[in-house]
């Protein structure tokens, strides 16, 4: 018994029946699932969500161990040149399909520039809104006020965000500003109720220690963010960072787009009929 042809774009047509049921046949023959499956499997939606070649109907077929964990999914042979491929893809794209697909991997650039803002208010604290959230609203209960206070959350188009959270680096610039601010203050309480020379003298001396700390640790988060991150260098500026943050939105939103494109495109395809 001679073996199945390869299935080839040369020897592969459709053939249309009276009642418009599609066959994909090799040599004239019906293909069979086994011939299916022979296939190599090759996704048709590329990352960016374009398409890696011409789809040509969807096998309602599902030959894989791993179908049952992929939910609801299609299965499609698709060209590309002189070759044909399988491939699966999912009804609906991961992204719109649960909450997860709110947040999205920004590269570090949220966590970058969360930093950048940290260093600018540190500059010139008096003058400058510290960009550090306060209120605990979209945090589950339980999240201790400390953590609340070292994330930050950008939403975009209502539909994408970007969570990050203050680095090592920046949380100690941060900690060392805040020791100042309660030696400046308990300095101030001091003179206010005309405390003893020896007293005010000791906060003196603490002040001026926390301010060193203080410089020293912004002198450091300063350092940081001039440094190359594995090989890549980042803008200098929150306001550059800003601009690179909503350049990886905008490409996001059109990847999503084009998935979501591509996926209809899929749906609407014919089913073609194989044997057993």
């Amino acid at each position: 018994m001679s073996s199945p042809a390869k299935l080839t774009p040369h020897n592969a047509i459709i053939k249309t029946a009276t009642v418009q049921i599609k066959s994909l046949t090799v040599s004239g023959k019906r293909v069979t699932q086994s011939v299916f499956k022979q296939l190599q499997e090759k996704q048709l939606i590329a990352e960016d969500g374009t398409l890696n070649g011409q789809p040509w109907g969807t096998v309602n077929y599902h030959p894989d161990k791993q179908c049952d964990s992929r939910g609801a999914h299609m299965h499609v042979v698709w060209q590309r040149g002189d070759e044909l491929f399988r491939s699966w893809t999912p009804v609906v794209p991961q992204f719109d399909d649960d909450d997860a697909g709110v947040w999205i991997d920004d590269g570090g650039i949220g966590n970058r520039l969360l930093a950048a803002m940290v260093r600018d208010w540190l500059r010139d604290p008096e003058q400058q809104t510290s960009p550090l959230p306060t209120e605990t609203v979209g945090y589950s209960l339980g999240t201790p006020p400390w953590e609340r206070t070292l994330r930050k959350r950008w939403t975009f188009d209502g539909s994408l965000a970007i969570e990050a959270s203050l680095d090592t680096v920046s949380q100690r610039a941060v900690t060392a500003y805040q020791g100042f601010l309660r030696k400046q203050k308990r300095l101030e309480a001091l003179r206010g109720r005309h405390a003893d020379q020896e007293d005010i003298e000791d906060a003196e001396s603490n002040l001026a220690e926390a301010q060193e700390q203080f410089a020293e640790a912004l002198a450091l988060l300063e350092a940081h963010l001039s440094e190359r991150d594995h090989g890549f260098e980042w803008p200098a500026t929150s306001s550059e960072l800003q601009a690179l943050m909503e350049e990886i939105v905008a490409e996001e939103l059109t990847r999503r787009e084009n998935h979501r494109t591509a996926i209809t495109e899929i749906k609407n395809l014919d089913q073609l009929f194989i044997a057993l």
